[in-house]
């Protein structure tokens, strides 16, 4: 097995760069992002083998995808939220407890009807 040194590793080509290499730039992918927004698709209706109707129509399946890649690449959609205290701490909840209203609620649920 071949040893693998520190400095190779920050010698490799990011996947930005091979990406690059091979025509897939920013560019190229946004111009390509910006076509699915608008995709539009035929619809084709056939009876007994024979075309008798066909349309185009707007890909919404296609449209939503590349508007949810688009938002994503913006910063726009959270993937993960994280609710917490203050200093990262449990969430304190306070507020005055009606005891009173509680008493009540808990004797009306386990009285039968």
């Amino acid at each position: 097995m071949a040893e693998i040194r520190p400095e190779d590793v920050f010698n490799e080509p990011s996947i930005e760069e091979i990406m690059d290499r091979h025509g897939l730039t920013e560019d190229f992918l946004l111009q390509q992002l910006k076509q699915k927004i608008g995709a539009r698709q035929e619809k084709v209706f056939h009876y007994q083998g024979d075309v008798i109707y066909s349309c185009k129509l707007e890909a919404h399946d296609i449209q939503i995808r590349a508007l949810e890649m688009a938002f994503k690449l913006r910063g726009l959609f959270v993937s993960k939220v994280e609710h917490t205290g203050a200093g990262g701490g449990p969430i304190q909840i306070r507020g005055e407890m009606n005891v009173e209203a509680l008493r009540n609620a808990i004797n009306r649920a386990q009285k039968p009807e």
